[in-house]
């Protein structure tokens, strides 16, 4: 029986600007370390003839990581959102994850960091932090 672990599992984000050799991310939240949403890659019509029109529409990835509020990943990514307003630019990221459970590794291609937590939320204890990316297209292969 395969394993279905997430636990052993490797993102290493690259900025040629900032980290070319790239950043390994860790600590990840327990219960939610690394998603992405599904993508809508048709649009289908229906014509009034009752016939189906369909085709391919290229569309934007969604890609968020969790961290617990104590990761020191944090202070790369509060690195590139500051290198971001500071400029007055975007940088280009690449994220490499490797997923030994499964033997597989998926690349995401040309992405920019979108969204930033503006402060930690505090409850008992400090609640994770999200990142949110935007990437242009994913690649996946068999380790």
């Amino acid at each position: 029986m395969k394993t279905i672990t997430s636990a052993n599992a490797i993102l290493i984000l690259t900025v040629e600007e900032l980290y070319p050799s790239g950043v390994q991310i860790e600590k990840f939240a327990s219960d939610d370390a690394f998603s992405s949403d599904n993508v809508t890659i048709a649009e289908v019509r229906m014509g009034v003839d009752g016939q189906l029109a369909a085709g391919y529409t290229p569309a934007p990835i969604p890609f968020k990581i969790s961290l617990e509020a104590d990761s020191d990943s944090i202070e790369y990514l509060r690195n590139i959102a500051n290198n971001q307003r500071l400029n007055k630019t975007t940088y280009s990221i690449t994220a490499s994850i490797s997923i030994p459970a499964l033997g597989k590794e998926f690349t995401l291609i040309n992405g920019i960091l979108t969204e930033v937590p503006s402060i930690l939320n505090a409850k008992k204890v400090l609640e994770p932090t999200q990142w949110g990316f935007t990437f242009e297209d994913v690649n996946d292969s068999t380790i």
